[in-house]
């Protein structure tokens, strides 16, 4: 457990810490430094969500560049099927879909992408603007 101490004031959190809502039984039964870190971790986890977010739209942006500019017969299927990039040749298949047609033009909370696989990117890719809702 965190000391007091340990745990960053609020104004070090200026982004989200007090959009933090404190479930009520929280607020209830927990001391104001258990409610401090809560919000604390919170905004963490939050940051790290859309970091993860962004970073599969950066892999999807990064191998649909590469797919585009592998020209030669079977260079897309030789890079996918080696080990210079550790995915799945399926994966960076449903990747470059994603991409090209969904995530290039998205302007969502990258947040909302950071527990979706590359098949769940894929699928909403290719369901209406509907469906992915």
């Amino acid at each position: 457990t965190l000391t007091p101490t340990e745990v960053m004031p609020p104004e070090d959190y200026s982004d989200g810490y007090d959009e933090v809502i404190i479930p009520a039984y929280i607020r209830e039964n927990e001391t104001e430094h258990t409610q401090l870190l809560v919000k604390e971790k919170v905004v963490e986890i939050n940051s790290d969500l859309n970091s993860i977010g962004q970073s599969l739209v950066g892999i999807a942006e990064n191998l649909s560049i590469l797919k585009a500019n592998l020209v030669k017969d079977k260079s897309w299927t030789a890079f996918i099927q080696s080990d210079v990039c550790p995915l799945s040749p399926k994966s960076a298949a449903d990747l470059v879909n994603a991409h090209d047609k969904w995530l290039a033009k998205w302007d969502g909370n990258p947040a909302l992408l950071a527990g979706m696989s590359a098949r769940a990117l894929n699928i909403m890719a290719n369901a209406s603007p509907k469906g992915r809702e």
